[in-house]
This record gives structure tokens, C-alpha cells and sequence, in this order.
């Protein structure tokens, strides 16, 4: 049951990299220390609170999240926040992934660790949080939810969802999605998206 899961799983993470490239078929794939991707952002750290400047401009992450987050090793993750403090705390990720952005002048980024993934969208100097896409049952929703879960857990937990045309059973939350893909009533696909797209 959990291999059948699990190749579901990188099943729809295919179609999404495929997606994410918008046909494009220059995409490069780095693999090994992507922690030197952070040479070229001027990040300093004081008093625990990471500021990010851009030219004249400073952006610092917000301390209290939206919508539905991940927490990973005590480090909480939410879509649209700044990326670069999180890469710093997780630290080096399995493989990193990067194409040209559709949406976005620069490269759409996504970085895999064991259990999960995080997708990237670039602004300015800076990239941001898009997507987190749970890859098996190691990892869980923030509310205890995981890959092989049920159906009647994911509604007692979240309520009734909206269903989507491509299939997903969503939950909007402070203009964020967590979407769900479910077969015979058991849950096969956890994935937060952003909605910054459709604004």
C-alpha cells in the first residue's frame, strides 16, 4: 500500500515539474550543496530575526503565519514567505530542481528533503515560498494529517472541501490552498499552494 502511495506521489510531482517548466526544455537539475545558492542574497542575522535587503529596500519575514502551515524540525513554514531563512535552518536538501519561471522573470526553484518539497517562485532578488508537496507518510499537515490517511479524518480535521475541476479537494485559508487528492476515500496527495497567480 505505502509503495503504491509513494509512486502516486512522485507520479503527480512529475506533472507538476513538467508543468512548472511550461514546456520549456531548457531545465537544468543540481544535486549535492545548493547552500551556496545563498551567496548572492546579503542575509544577516541579529537577535534571531533574519532581514533580507534588496538594493535600498528591506523585507523582514513575518513572524506570526497564515492560512495552514508545515512545521518541519521545529521550523514552520508557510506559503509566500521568504525562502532564503528557511533554506538556512533546513539546511542542505537532498536535490534541487530549477527551470524558467512562466509566471515570473527568473527560475521557478524546488528543493527536496526527505519526506517533503518546497517550491519556489522568484521576485526581485528574492524567492518565495509556492508550493510545499508532502511526498509520503513521514511528514504531516500541521493538524496531524498524512499520505494514507482517510477521507472521514481529513473532514473531521478540516471540515467539508471544496471540490476542485482538476480533481483536488480544497481548503482556502488567508489566501493559501491546502489541497488534497484522494482515492477510494484515502488520501494520496497533500500539497499547500500559493494563489498568488490568480490575484
Amino acid at each position: 500500500m505505502r509503495k503504491k502511495i509513494i509512486s502516486k506521489s512522485i507520479i503527480v510531482s512529475i506533472i507538476l515539474l513538467t508543468l512548472t517548466a511550461c514546456g520549456n526544455n531548457e531545465v537544468n537539475r543540481i544535486t549535492g550543496d545548493v547552500t551556496n545558492i545563498n551567496q548572492h542574497t546579503n542575509t544577516n542575522t541579529t537577535d534571531q530575526t533574519t532581514q533580507t535587503t534588496t538594493g535600498t529596500e528591506t523585507t523582514t519575514p513575518q513572524t506570526s503565519h497564515k492560512g495552514y502551515t508545515f512545521t518541519h524540525s521545529g521550523v514552520t513554514i508557510a506559503i509566500d514567505a521568504l525562502f532564503a531563512p528557511i533554506l538556512v535552518t533546513l539546511g542542505e536538501p537532498r536535490s534541487y530542481f530549477e527551470a524558467p519561471s512562466c509566471a515570473f522573470e527568473g527560475l521557478d526553484k524546488i528543493y527536496t528533503y526527505i519526506g517533503f518539497e518546497i517550491d519556489t517562485y522568484p521576485q526581485g532578488d528574492n524567492d518565495f515560498v509556492s508550493a510545499i508537496v508532502l511526498r509520503d507518510d513521514t511528514v504531516s499537515t500541521e493538524e496531524g494529517l498524512r499520505i494514507g490517511g482517510a477521507r472521514s479524518e481529513m473532514e473531521a480535521t478540516y471540515g467539508p472541501p471544496r471540490l476542485m475541476d482538476n480533481g483536488q479537494l480544497v481548503y482556502d485559508k488567508d489566501g493559501m490552498r491546502l489541497c488534497f487528492i484522494l482515492e477510494n476515500d484515502i488520501i494520496i496527495s497533500i500539497e499547500y499552494q500559493t494563489t498568488v497567480l490568480e490575484q
